[in-house]
């Protein structure tokens, strides 16, 4: 008899940790879901930017395949190669 009443007093606090328990699950699983969502968020924008340099990589190679006109070799501002046009 004495065992039972020992035992009752014990059950809410079982319960209570229950509780505690399910919502620290719940929040780490909620913690989780939001890590998932923000790392593929992250792997989509690298491969945004994986595919601009590849892309400046080619325009670069594509650049260098051009030749340049003397009179741009010889002119020190750099933002005149950007203008020629070798089809004009």
């Amino acid at each position: 008899v004495g065992t039972k009443s020992s035992v009752d007093h014990l059950l809410p606090k079982s319960d209570e940790l229950l509780t505690q328990t399910q919502r620290q699950e719940r929040a780490i699983n909620e913690i989780h879901a939001d890590l998932r969502s923000k790392t593929n968020k992250i792997i989509e924008n690298l491969e945004g930017v994986e595919s601009r340099l590849k892309k400046q990589e080619d325009d670069v190679a594509n650049l260098a395949q051009r030749p340049i006109p003397a009179e741009l070799l010889l002119d020190p501002t750099i933002d005149r190669l950007v203008e020629y046009d070798p089809s004009r």
